[in-house]
């Protein structure tokens, strides 16, 4: 924390019937915490302490809401010059402090600043937009899951559920997955660590690449232009690979048990990986079909509109 952000307000609300928590916030970043009690704790800090710019909290029904004040100062057309200023200098940071007891919805929506999340237990939902600023979870687990943002990255460590993870302008960075639905970027790129993928999970790239290193269970990963490169763990059922204006590199397991189908349209066919492990049983110079161990775990769709594939045993 900025060493001229000062604690300006503290406030302490009882939990009892309460099923949501929303904030909307503007250029302020803001932090989740867990609560050192089974009280919701708010706590509010600026660099320019100014009562006509703090957060206004309502307890609502089954609600607590939170919106931050948009700053708007009045000044002479002499003056402009010092409110630009002004403006550029003044900062706040609000921190949200939830009890571990809470496990209704978190929602969220920001304009400039940034959400971070530290919560760990689960919940309902989770919904988190931001127009231009960050989103950073270290753990994230909930039935429904929705992180949007319009400029900017998404950086998760750690999520479980039905999720729709996606960014117009930006990358989107998971150390591990777990779940069903859809991560998907427009323009930016996709990392992946560990995904453990249930039924229709789909990773897409309209302009940027694909990494997954370690890509369990079946899915659909696909690119429109951009790099794709994933390997593989331990995959079940239908697995779709699809490049279609980029580089394709697929790693496969020594165990791999399944039928695997590689199309290339434009481009260069590579594979390196002991023939004694596989079966081709139809090739043509633009298609191969392959049968590694008994073939029956998992069915495997590989193909590249326009680029080289390199398949290869890791």
């Amino acid at each position: 924390m900025d060493s001229k952000m000062k604690l300006v307000r503290e406030m302490e609300m009882n939990m009892e019937e309460i099923e949501q928590i929303s904030v909307k916030y503007r250029s302020e970043d803001i932090i989740f915490y867990p609560s050192p009690n089974d009280m919701f704790l708010f706590k509010e800090y600026m660099n320019i302490n100014d009562e006509k710019y703090y957060s206004k909290i309502l307890k609502e029904g089954n609600s607590i809401q939170i919106e931050t004040c948009e700053l708007q100062i009045e000044t002479r057309e002499r003056d402009k010059s010092f409110l630009s200023l002004l403006v550029l200098d003044f900062n706040v940071l609000l921190e949200i402090y939830v009890p571990k007891e809470f496990h209704g919805v978190i929602r969220t929506e920001g304009t400039n600043g940034d959400m971070r999340s530290k919560l760990k237990q689960e919940f309902s939902a989770f919904y988190a937009k931001a127009t231009s600023g960050d989103i950073k979870i270290d753990l994230i687990t909930a039935k429904d899951i929705d992180l949007q943002v319009s400029s900017g990255d998404i950086k998760v460590k750690q999520i479980e559920g039905n999720m729709m993870v996606s960014a117009s302008s930006g990358d989107i960075n998971i150390t591990e997955l777990n779940g069903t639905g859809c991560v998907k970027v427009s323009s930016g790129d996709i990392r992946i660590g560990v995904a453990q993928a249930q039924e229709n999970l789909t990773f897409s790239a309209s302009s940027g690449s694909i990494n997954i290193e370690e890509l369990n269970g079946t899915g659909c990963v696909k690119t429109s232009s951009g790099a794709l490169k994933v390997i593989l763990g331990k995959v079940k059922g239908a697995i779709e690979i699809h490049s279609t204006s980029g580089s394709l590199s697929l790693g496969i397991p020594k165990n791999l048990n399944a039928t695997l189908t590689a199309s290339i349209g434009s481009g260069v066919f590579h594979k390196n990986f002991d023939s004694k492990l596989v079966k081709t049983i139809d090739k043509t110079p633009k298609r191969q079909v392959m049968i590694f161990g008994n073939g029956e775990e998992a069915n495997i769709e590989v193909s590249a509109t326009s680029g080289t594939m390199n398949i290869y045993q890791k």
